[in-house]
């Protein structure tokens, strides 16, 4: 089977290299991606992620702590990480409440980044547990839901 090359362009307005590290357990989800990540994208990636100003989700404060910011608020930035999603992430079930929901995901740097349709959303990926192939969210501090 022939390999496919990416047809996807990311930009950096990066001052200098910058490098991500990532722990053990997000080396694994790395690694189970459909691509690996090519280091000019992650460091695209990692120079937006500095520079954006995150917005704390406060109706999901209770239930989901995360933080988003919203595709106006940098439109260069958001095509850049729903390109790189598309491609190097990867679809996982999220249950909330209620029935479990197909998103893909995209590990970096500790964090789980996802896009729902016009805001991108992150959060650490430490507060990430799986149970029977469908991941949910802990809540900070232990506390466990109802």
């Amino acid at each position: 089977m022939p390999k496919r090359k990416a047809k996807i362009e990311f930009e950096c307005d990066c001052d200098e290299p910058q490098f991500v590290s990532l722990d053990s357990e997000l080396s694994f989800y790395e690694l189970r991606a459909k691509r690996k990540m090519p280091v000019g994208v992650e460091k695209a990636l990692t120079g937006i992620i500095k520079k954006q100003v995150w917005t704390e989700a406060k109706t999901f404060r209770k239930t989901a702590p995360h933080e988003y910011f919203l595709d106006f608020q940098n439109r260069k930035g958001f095509k850049t990480f729903v390109k790189a999603i598309a491609e190097f992430g990867r679809e996982e079930l999220f249950k909330l409440s209620g029935h479990p929901k197909i998103y893909r995901y995209l590990y970096l740097g500790g964090y789980r980044y996802w896009r729902d349709e016009n805001v991108l959303n992150r959060v650490k990926a430490s507060l990430i547990v799986r149970k029977n192939g469908v991941s949910m969210q802990r809540l900070p501090g232990g506390k466990k839901r109802k």
